[in-house]
């Protein structure tokens, strides 16, 4: 199906349905509503998802040395983790930062 999973460690997969009742269905980046119908299939049986289907993003990048842990993974909108990239974000004062 589409739901996204990943493996910790010990092999246990967290999967996107777990990331969506921990946040509510909202992304951690932006604080929007995340949208599981927010995708198309094409002729070819391809899903294409849209800006605001969610994604896993891990909050500390596994580029910058982060883990597939649950501690390190969170609800975004495909379209929020795309921005973020391999960056962090931080909140000051209700306000987001990508660095």
């Amino acid at each position: 199906g589409s739901e996204m999973c990943i493996r910790d460690r010990n092999k246990r997969e967290y999967c996107s349905d777990e990331c969506k009742k921990k946040y509510r269905g909202v992304c951690a980046i932006c604080g929007g509503k995340c949208d599981y119908k927010d995708y198309i299939i094409d002729k070819d049986n391809n899903y294409i998802i849209g800006n605001n289907y969610p994604s896993i993003d891990h909050m500390i990048p596994v580029s910058k040395g982060g883990t597939h842990t649950w501690n390190n993974v969170q609800l975004a909108h495909r379209l929020c983790n795309s921005y973020k990239c391999d960056g962090l974000v931080e909140k000051n004062n209700g306000q987001l930062s990508l660095f």
